[in-house]
């Protein structure tokens, strides 16, 4: 069941809206609503940073859905020739334990626990990164 979908600019403030627009679709009391926002933030934080930019090439979609006991979240964006997220590389080097940032795929996969991916849309080279989220948090 389809929770709420959203075009979002990819910009530096695109993470805001993003958690600003799963919160309206879940609601502020929903269970899983901090873990559904961190992801959120570093789903879409990633498609920021990481898609190539260029003409008709600044936007992001935002995807929420419900399944019988998980959320899917995907972020939709207009890929990139250089990365394809498709595993966590040891992002953060251990003489840089304290670095403050490198490691949104790795929350994501931790949040998630292990339910999350990749993949390119053929014709369009479109890229999507999803996670599943357990709806009630223990």
């Amino acid at each position: 069941m389809d929770l709420g979908i959203v075009k979002l600019t990819r910009d530096h403030h695109a993470p805001r809206r993003a958690r600003e627009a799963v919160t309206a679709w879940v609601g502020y009391e929903h269970a899983a609503l901090d873990v559904l926002t961190l992801a959120t933030s570093e789903l879409v934080t990633n498609a920021v940073k990481h898609a190539d930019n260029g003409f008709e090439r600044r936007w992001l979609l935002l995807h929420l859905g419900r399944g019988i006991d998980f959320l899917r979240l995907s972020v939709t964006d207009p890929g990139s020739a250089l990365s394809v997220p498709f595993s966590i590389p040891s992002q953060v080097p251990m003489s840089n334990a304290e670095a403050e940032n490198g490691r949104g795929l790795a929350i994501v996969a931790e949040l998630s626990r292990g339910r999350w991916g990749s993949h390119l849309l053929p014709q369009s080279m479109h890229r999507v990164v999803w996670c599943h989220l357990d709806i009630e948090v223990t």
